[in-house]
């Protein structure tokens, strides 16, 4: 696992501190919707100690992530460049949150899950088609498993 660099207090850094890892605006809403809909699913549904996954629809085996733009890198609205005196800790921080995202899924993967990862941006955009996107595969899944 790569060091991890000293982080220095800014006046700007205050707002970051304690950020929510669950239960997140995103993940309410595509909550909500996919409860419009009629699927049913688990909050924050671990696989193993090292590994959870945002919402998990187990018969059908559908862990879906909700990546926030800033923390997962988003391609369209994520920083391609950090500045200030934390910047080579944050382009760190950023390097091990998608390495952690690339292990996650290939764990799901590895034990027979479909994995869906969605960007905060798409759900602001579209939460319902967001919703309809993962209760397709949710179907498609469980169909796959009866026949």
């Amino acid at each position: 696992m790569p060091t991890r660099l000293p982080w220095l207090r800014t006046p700007s850094s205050a707002h970051l501190r304690g950020r929510k890892k669950r239960d997140t605006a995103p993940e309410l809403v595509l909550r909500r919707e996919l409860r419009k809909l009629g699927v049913g699913y688990r909050v924050a549904f671990a696989l193993d100690s090292r590994s959870s996954a945002d919402l998990a629809i187990v018969g059908a085996r559908l862990a879906v992530y909700v990546d926030g733009c800033f923390w997962h890198g988003c391609p369209e609205h994520g920083r391609s460049e950090m500045n200030g005196p934390n910047a080579s800790a944050w382009t760190a921080k950023f390097t091990r949150n998608r390495e952690r995202d690339e292990r996650a899924v290939r764990l799901w993967r590895d034990r027979g899950w479909e994995v869906i990862r969605l960007w905060e941006c798409e759900l602001a955009e579209d939460a319902g088609l967001c919703a309809r996107r993962v209760a397709v595969a949710a179907a498609s899944r469980r169909h796959r498993r009866v026949c």
